[in-house]
């Protein structure tokens, strides 16, 4: 099921989504069945010739396929499948899996948008956990898997736009949940109310009273030690006196005003 899945979401679009997963960490215990699964995966859906499969779409420019191959060369990776198989001009790049590329690589550091799957083993959960966060924060994360206590550190440790479990990609379908990253994979959310308040400005409005009268005037200089206990109450009761009289109180408060002059009090 992972495999397929996985597969499914990273080769859509031959990986040029923006929620694609960009690499991978898998237990050393199911590492080879996992791989080996993966292979057979790729072969079922795209068969033994992906360039001709109708299923394998074109990758954007002939300039973002040399620069997918430049990122496969140089990251000093191991590759299990593929890699080997590409045409510029037809801006195509077989579907790639690679074993331990350096994690300071250019491939490791960009995001790929490109059919290349880098892979790692791990042994304890903390593993990609210290991983994850030694990154910018990604727009989504995926975890496959039915420990809880691993599932929930996963969740709880690490901070990203999305975190979904045993899918990828799918939460998007649901457009009533907000979509957005955190950090450098993005600001604000979009979907329903969500979208509609991220792309929302709210405009503070205050209409200030004619009124003038010592309640008014207390915030006046020179401040004496009576306007002084009423503009500690007044800062103190002030939502609800605002709420109850706002024809009498609705004019008074300046709040850089009244807290220069607390301020004063404080350090006098």
């Amino acid at each position: 099921m992972a495999a397929q899945r996985v597969v499914q979401a990273k080769f859509a679009n031959l990986w040029q989504t923006c929620i694609a997963p960009d690499y991978m960490f898998v237990h050393q215990d199911i590492y080879e069945e996992l791989m080996s699964n993966f292979k057979k995966t790729i072969l079922n859906f795209y068969t033994d010739s992906p360039q001709n499969s109708q299923e394998i779409t074109r990758i954007i420019s002939p300039t973002h396929t040399e620069r997918l191959i430049s990122l496969l060369q140089n990251s000093q990776g191991n590759i299990l499948m593929g890699g080997k198989n590409f045409n510029i001009q037809e801006k195509y790049l077989e579907p790639t899996i690679i074993e331990n590329p350096d994690p300071n690589s250019d491939l490791m550091k960009e995001e790929i948008f490109g059919p290349i799957l880098p892979v790692y083993k791990f042994n304890r959960i903390q593993e990609p956990i210290e991983f994850i966060n030694q990154r910018e924060k990604p727009l989504a994360l995926y975890y496959y898997g039915n420990n809880k206590h691993n599932l929930s550190q996963i969740e709880n440790e690490t901070s990203s736009g999305a975190f979904s479990t045993n899918e990828c990609m799918y939460y998007l379908l649901n457009s009533h949940v907000p979509f957005g990253g955190v950090g450098a994979s993005g600001l604000g959310y979009l979907h329903g109310l969500h979208g509609f308040n991220s792309c929302s400005h709210l405009k503070t409005v205050f209409y200030g009273q004619k009124y003038n009268g010592s309640l008014v005037n207390m915030r006046y200089p020179p401040l004496t030690k009576k306007n002084a206990e009423l503009i500690n109450q007044t800062l103190k009761y002030g939502n609800f006196y605002i709420k109850q009289f706002p024809k009498k109180v609705a004019g008074i408060v300046s709040a850089c005003v009244l807290i220069g002059y607390i301020r004063k009090i404080k350090n006098n």
